[in-house]
C-alpha cells in the first residue's frame, strides 16, 4: 500500500475520474459491447482508486486476478473475433484490434499487480518488508519472498511503468491530433476517448513506478 498522501490522493482522484467518464460511457454506450468495455473500465478503476488505502487491502486479490484475467480475455476475444465492434465514432478507445489488444494487456496488468501484492503482503506475513509499503493484517498463509523474488517484481514493475508512460504519451497525442483536425466539430468523443485513455495509462504508469 502506498504511504504518501499526494500519492494516495493524486491516484484516487484520477481513478476517480476514469471511473466517472466510464459511467458516462456507458450511458451513451450504443451496443451491449460497448457497455460491457465500459463497465470493466468502472471495475478497474474502483480498484485502481481503492489500492492505495488500507480498506482497499480489504478486497481478496484472487477476486480481483479473476475478474481482470476475465476483462485480459474479453479484450483478446473482441480483437481476435469483433476487432470493429464498437459503434463509436472513430476508433473510440475500443475500436480496433490494436486498441483492443492494448486494452487485453492493460487488464493483464491489473491481474499481475493484484498477484504482486498478493505475494508482498504474504511476504509481509513471512518477516520480509518491502522499501515504502505498508500492509494491513489479512489473514493470509505466510508465503516466504525472498530478495530474488522481490528484485524480479521490481523488474516487471519498471517495465509495465515504462510500457503505460509510452502508451499515454502515445494516447494522448491522439487526442491532441484530433483537437489539430477539428475532431470537437465532429464529436466530442472523439478528442476525449483518446484523453481518457491516456490519463488511465498514466494511473497505470504511475502506480508501477511507485510501487
Amino acid at each position: 500500500m502506498i504511504t504518501d498522501p499526494a500519492l494516495q490522493w493524486s491516484i484516487t482522484v484520477l481513478f476517480t475520474v476514469t471511473g466517472l467518464y466510464s459511467l458516462i460511457r456507458i450511458a451513451i454506450a450504443r451496443s451491449s459491447i460497448d457497455r460491457t468495455s465500459n463497465i470493466l473500465h468502472v471495475l478497474m478503476s474502483a480498484s485502481m482508486l481503492s489500492m492505495p488505502w488500507s480498506w482497499g487491502m480489504t478486497v481478496p486479490m484472487s477476486w480481483q486476478m479473476i475478474v481482470f484475467g476475465l476483462a485480459a480475455l474479453w479484450y483478446l476475444a473482441l480483437a481476435v473475433l469483433k476487432p470493429t465492434a464498437e459503434a463509436g465514432p472513430g476508433d473510440g478507445h475500443h475500436g480496433s484490434r490494436g486498441l483492443l489488444l492494448y486494452h487485453a494487456f492493460m487488464m493483464a496488468a491489473m491481474v499481475w499487480m493484484a498477484f504482486a501484492m498478493e505475494r508482498a503482503m504474504a511476504g509481509m506475513h513471512g518477516g520480509a518488508e518491502m522499501p515504502g509499503m505498508e500492509m494491513p493484517e489479512m489473514g493470509l498463509s505466510t508465503l516466504p519472498i525472498d530478495s530474488g523474488t522481490a528484485a524480479w517484481a521490481s523488474a516487471v514493475a519498471i517495465t509495465l511503468a515504462v510500457l503505460f508512460t509510452g502508451a499515454a504519451l502515445w494516447l494522448a497525442a491522439r487526442s491532441i491530433a484530433q483537437i489539430v483536425r477539428g475532431g470537437w466539430a465532429k464529436h466530442w468523443l472523439l478528442v476525449v476517448d483518446p484523453a481518457f485513455s491516456a490519463l488511465m495509462a498514466a494511473g497505470m504508469a504511475l502506480y508501477f513506478f511507485v510501487s
